[in-house]
């Protein structure tokens, strides 16, 4: 932004951790004060969209997978509400993250307090747009493919969340690439053929892709002669199958497993979680299985048991709104 026209009467930043948010802010011109949205201006304000973006993104997908979009709704409105506070006033993990970037790239690249506000309003307002799809985490798994935070299978995991949920709720064909845009991708060119390994180390490149070379029958007897120390193929191999429809043929490999390595409740959570959006009823079943095989467990201390049986009795009750959405019911 340009602000030649304002004396720049911030402090200097010796100790972030002593400064507030208010003081590194500018005052906010008549000009600005005009602005009542940044729709339309996200690329003049990129610069601390993404920052904000991409530090829930990030927290989100490699420090706390618990976290939900009510949570993150709850941070950024006490962040709003506390302008005035130093750094050791905030407790919650991820808005100390934020509150950090925040200090740095608004010195970096000062902006109004008007401006900020607005900031928090786009991202409360982008969160509130995927309210349709029935999912705690609606907006932190977008905003993951959005980045490209995520590894390749929950990429695929969530496109095809995305396009079989748009195909239930009668969204024109024509709308669901836009629900499938990402950073850096420019609209009218077109997508370079995308490795589904690029992410793996070179060993884990090799195995997969000698795993997904095999026939069925044997991807299937190397699974159960290798498991569960491969248990990422085993995930990558289910996601497929759910992929291409073939239900069945994952109920069948789950009961084979279920055989061989008895109540195993992440191998039935596993399944439930690739399969919950598009297929409900399958993923209550499976929850349920995993809530039962989980009092059986001895791997857990008791207190994990509380926490795993909690979010797996979340799991449960978001099947059943997305079965809700699903049917409309």
């Amino acid at each position: 932004m340009d602000y030649d026209d304002i004396v720049d009467e911030r402090p200097e930043i010796s100790f972030p951790n002593e400064v507030t948010i208010a003081e590194i802010l500018l005052p906010t011109p008549e000009r600005i004060m005009k602005i009542d949205t940044l729709e339309g201006r996200e690329e003049e304000y990129s610069y601390y969209l993404g920052t904000l973006e991409y530090t829930i993104a990030t927290y989100y997908y490699f420090q706390d997978k618990k976290l939900t979009d009510a949570k993150v709704i709850k941070i950024l409105k006490h962040l709003r509400s506390n302008l005035d506070k130093t750094h050791d006033f905030f407790e919650d993990a991820l808005e100390l993250e934020l509150f950090e970037n925040l200090v740095n790239v608004i010195f970096d690249e000062p902006i109004s307090t008007h401006e900020f506000l607005l900031l928090i309003d786009y991202i409360l307002i982008s969160i509130d747009n995927r309210s349709w799809i029935p999912d705690t985490r609606a907006y932190l798994k977008w905003v993951c493919y959005f980045f490209g935070v995520n590894s390749p299978e929950d990429d695929l995991k969530h496109e095809n969340m995305i396009k079989k949920l748009a195909k239930k709720c009668n969204v024109p064909d024509d709308m669901v690439p836009s629900l499938l845009v990402r950073s850096g991708i420019d609209d009218d060119e077109e997508e370079d053929e995308i490795d589904p390994y690029e992410q793996l180390s070179p060993e884990d490149k090799v195995r997969f892709k000698e795993f997904f070379s095999l026939t069925d029958e044997k991807r299937i007897n190397y699974l159960l002669e290798n498991s569960p120390q491969e248990f990422d193929l085993f995930a990558a191999y289910i996601l497929e199958l759910e992929l291409k429809d073939e239900i069945n043929a994952l109920k069948s490999l789950a009961k084979r497993f279920s055989k061989k390595f008895g109540n195993e409740y992440r191998l039935y959570s596993n399944i439930a979680d690739i399969v919950y959006c598009c297929q409900p009823n399958i993923s209550k079943i499976y929850l349920d299985k995993a809530l039962n095989a989980l009092e059986k467990t001895e791997d857990l201390s008791e207190d994990e048991k509380i926490e795993v049986r909690e979010e797996l009795k979340n799991n449960i009750k978001a099947c059943d709104k997305i079965y809700e959405a699903l049917n409309g019911t």
